[in-house]
């Protein structure tokens, strides 16, 4: 086949396919993956002496979709962000993390597969969200939320992105901190080279023409090349250079001229993405299983911490939540990204198109028919209603403090002490496989010992941050009002979420180990299922301590 047939067969079929879907109200980018899809169905042997092609404009267009983002982001954009977008990144992604982990040891995935499988489930389509937003009429300050969160999550997965292809040298456990923190030294450079030397050569060349889109290209593909010759992703140093351009004056008006350059490298990309994952040649229900998971668990974390910190009705979040649904392209790129470097199997990438296509068709329709929000929120109870209702008052209170004094404070004390428990933990997970490997006869005494040692710090810090966040909230309660029964429930739910954590990350690194020694203890075939039941019974557990505690506010 020619390649100039080629190009016309994908452009025309996903134009054709994207209207299509355009005019039933779903999104175009789901038109161009099915476009894939069914292309390679069709064309599976002729694509095939194409791949390299193909690969080109792959690669072009992540680099020049990640340029987009940090300039239309900026380094002022970073700057102003609310502490509510930010507490709302964490839930969703320490939800998508828990999940994660559950489904892995159940399927026997190893620590990279979860990772990746947490990351297809942490993000949200900027572009869908973006156009409900706009159809919708939401109001600003929704859009002003929901669109800051969308921008932490790109920022989050530009840094997976820039970190990724470390996790492919098979090193040490030291030698991938070495490594990740060479990764952060460059990132640093990068960002600090083009906000001081590449943002004004912009201001000097730079005009909203021709000739100034090309420059501006051909500096984010320079940007890109010097981060791939460091062993990073080219997507850190084309984001480096977005933020550079995001200075110059007439930012927006370059932005104009690059969209179409941009949006045809895209349609290109979606469209190969879809040729490559193709049809499984066999029925898994991991392939559909999991993309229903990872978008009801998108549905359930953005709406209960909207809910918990934003004030707003039950309803509203619902709505909310289902602009949610729809699972970001950046899981794609990221399982495309991991498969190229050999961390993943194919069947990863067919799962993330599965995600991206159901997401964006639920998301679209969900969204438009506010009775379909009102339906879910009358299912809970009233009861329910009036104390979350509380919670999140008292807690929107603290968060939307002018001075942000105390707030800062918890934060600081809290993340250094999360910090400390995730190294712990780490390490002391790591560590099963080490002393496993000097003898099987002390195996379940080296188990028992390194885990009651790891408990024991963890119970330490826990208890430290606890009391913490006992000493900053009874300072609220002088100074800005606070009920004092909230005490007892955010100090109780900082101890979960911190146990909770510690939890995530024993299994995430020891989950193999642990199947491994229930194998051969039970002499069961179902070790993988037992370990996700342990799993299960503890989350379980943990959430009925939270609970008790948000039963002690007053209504």
């Amino acid at each position: 086949m020619d390649v100039y047939i080629l190009l016309a067969i994908v452009l025309g079929f996903s134009a054709l396919s994207s209207l299509l879907f355009m005019k039933m109200g779903f999104s175009h980018v789901a038109g161009y993956l099915i476009s894939g899809v069914f292309l390679s169905l069709i064309f599976r042997e002729r694509i095939v002496e194409y791949k390299d092609f193909l690969k080109f404009f792959s690669d072009v267009a992540i680099a020049l979709l990640v340029f987009e983002i940090g300039r239309e982001i900026g380094i002022k954009g970073i700057e102003k962000f609310r502490l509510l977008p930010i507490a709302i990144l964490v839930f969703e992604i320490f939800t998508a993390f828990l999940i994660a982990v559950a489904v892995g040891n159940l399927l026997d995935l190893t620590a990279i597969e979860v990772l990746v499988l947490a990351t297809i489930g942490s993000f949200s389509s900027t572009a869908v969200i973006f156009k409900l937003l706009n159809e919708l009429n939401f109001d600003e300050d929704i859009r002003k939320i929901v669109l800051s969160v969308m921008i932490l999550e790109d920022l989050c997965a530009i840094m997976i992105l820039a970190i990724l292809p470390q996790f492919a040298l098979e090193v040490h456990l030291l030698e991938v901190v070495r490594l990740l923190g060479f990764s952060l030294g460059i990132t640093a450079i990068l960002v600090f080279l083009g906000l001081t030397m590449l943002n004004r050569i912009f201001e000097k060349v730079i005009k909203p023409d021709e000739l100034g889109v090309s420059i501006a290209m051909s500096s984010a593909l320079l940007f890109a090349t010097i981060s791939k010759s460091f062993g990073l992703s080219p997507a850190l140093g084309a984001f480096s250079a977005g933020l550079a351009l995001s200075t110059h004056p007439k930012n927006a008006e370059i932005g104009n001229y690059l969209k179409p350059v941009r949006e045809i490298f895209l349609i290109l990309f979606f469209v190969s993405l879809g040729l490559e994952a193709g049809l499984p040649s066999e029925f898994s229900p991991f392939l559909l299983f999991v993309p229903i998971l990872i978008i009801f668990c998108r549905f359930y974390a953005f709406t209960a911490s909207n809910w918990i910190f934003s004030k707003r009705s039950l309803e509203e979040c619902v709505r909310i939540g289902f602009l949610a649904t729809s699972v970001g392209e950046f899981g794609m790129i990221i399982a495309h990204e991991a498969l190229n470097l050999g961390l993943v199997g194919r069947e990863f990438l067919s799962l993330s198109a599965t995600a991206v296509i159901l997401g964006a068709l639920s998301s679209s329709k969900l969204s438009s028919k506010t009775n379909y929000a009102e339906k879910i929120a009358s299912l809970v109870p009233l009861e329910v209603k009036t104390l979350v209702s509380s919670i999140s008052v008292s807690v929107s209170r603290v968060m939307e403090s002018k001075s942000g004094e105390f707030v800062r404070s918890l934060i600081n004390r809290i993340a250094r002490n999360v910090i400390a428990v995730v190294v712990v933990s780490t390490l002391g997970s790591a560590s099963l496989y080490v002393l496993n490997m000097f003898g099987s006869e002390l195996k379940y005494v080296n188990l028992a010992l390194v885990l009651a040692i790891v408990f024991a710090v963890i119970l330490t810090v826990s208890a430290k941050t606890k009391s913490h966040v006992e000493e900053l909230c009874c300072l609220l309660v002088e100074k800005r009002g606070l009920n004092p029964r909230i005490e007892r429930v955010l100090s109780g739910l900082t101890f979960a979420f911190i146990m909770l954590t510690s939890l995530n990350v024993i299994l995430l690194v020891s989950g193999r180990f642990f199947v491994e020694i229930l194998k051969e203890v039970s002499m069961l075939p179902l070790a993988p299922s037992l370990a996700t039941l342990v799993f299960l019974v503890t989350f379980s557990l943990s959430a009925y301590f939270i609970y008790r505690r948000i039963r002690e506010i007053p209504i």
